[in-house]
C-alpha cells in the first residue's frame, strides 16, 4: 500500500502538490494538519496571536521573536499582514485541494493547530469531497484503522483506540507529542508534520521547532521506524529555507 503525506499547506497554491499525487497514485492520501489557516478566531483582531508560544521556553520565545525582527528588516512590506491574512479568509486553496486530492485517492484529514477554529462550513465542504475529517476520532479502512490526534488531544479517545485490534495508523500533526503519549504504545504508524523541517537544517539537524524550542528532537524523517516527520509543503515565512525543501511524503507499507 501507497500513502501520501500532506502537511503543512497553509492555504498556499496546492498545483505543484497536486502535481506529485497524481504522479505517484498513492493508495491513500494522509493530510497531517495545516492545511488551512485557521489559527486566529475573528480576522484582524487577533493577528498577533502565536498558537505554540504557549509551549515554548524562553529562550525559545526570545529566539523566534529575534528571526521575526531579522524577516521583517529584509521584508519590510510583510510587517503590513494585509497579504499574508488574506489567506484567512479565501480558502479556496485548500478546499481546491481537498477537491482535487480526492480525485486521486482517498484523503484522511487530521487538523493542526493553525486549524483550531475551523469552521463548520470548512467541516462542510470537506466533507462533500469524500475526504474523511478525523478530529480525535477513527475510521476503519482497507483494514487499517486511520486515527486523528488533534492539537488538542482528546487522551480518553486515544486510550480507546489504542486498545483497538488491528494495524493502526495515527495522523497526529505535532511530533512532540510522540514522546509525550505515543512512544510506548502499540500503534503501528505515525504521521506528523507541524516543524517545517526546522525552516533551517545543518547537518540533518532541524533549528527550530514550535513545540520543542531550538534544535528539535524531532524535525524531520522516519523516527524508530514508525513516526515520520514531514518538512511540509509550504513556506510560511519570509525566511528562506535552507537545507530542507518542501515535500509531499511518501510512504509504502509492505506484509
Amino acid at each position: 500500500m501507497k500513502i501520501a503525506l500532506i502537511t503543512d499547506l497553509h492555504e498556499y497554491d496546492p498545483e505543484y502538490v497536486l502535481q506529485v499525487l497524481a504522479g505517484e497514485k498513492p493508495d491513500m492520501i494522509c493530510a497531517a494538519g495545516d492545511i488551512l489557516e485557521r489559527h486566529i478566531r475573528d480576522g484582524y483582531e487577533q493577528q498577533g496571536e502565536d498558537p505554540d508560544e504557549g509551549d515554548m521556553s524562553i529562550f525559545s520565545r526570545i529566539f523566534i521573536r529575534g528571526l521575526t525582527r531579522i524577516k521583517h528588516a529584509f521584508y519590510p512590506d510583510m510587517e503590513h499582514p494585509s497579504e499574508e491574512f488574506a489567506r484567512y479568509v479565501n480558502s479556496e486553496n485548500s478546499y481546491r485541494f481537498f477537491r482535487e486530492a480526492s480525485k486521486i485517492a482517498q484523503v484522511f484529514y487530521s487538523p493542526g493547530n493553525h486549524e483550531r477554529y475551523y469552521t463548520d462550513q470548512d467541516r462542510q465542504v470537506i466533507r462533500e469531497t469524500g475526504t474523511v475529517f478525523l478530529d480525535n476520532s477513527d475510521a476503519f479502512w482497507k483494514g487499517i484503522r486511520v486515527g486523528g490526534l488533534s492539537s488538542t488531544p482528546d487522551l480518553d479517545w486515544l486510550r480507546e483506540y489504542m486498545a483497538r485490534p488491528g494495524y493502526k495508523l495515527l495522523l497526529c500533526h505535532h511530533p512532540e507529542f510522540y514522546d509525550k503519549y505515543l512512544k510506548d504504545t502499540e500503534i503501528d504508524l505515525i504521521l506528523s508534520g507541524h516543524v517545517h523541517g526546522g525552516q533551517i537544517r545543518i547537518l540533518e539537524q532541524g533549528i527550530f521547532s514550535p513545540g520543542q524550542g531550538l534544535f528539535p528532537k524531532y524535525s524531520h524523517g522516519c523516527h524508530d521506524n514508525r513516526l515520520v516527520v514531514s518538512a511540509g509543503t509550504s513556506n510560511t515565512v519570509s525566511l528562506p529555507r535552507w537545507g530542507n525543501p518542501c515535500e509531499v511524503v511518501i510512504i509504502e507499507l509492505t506484509s
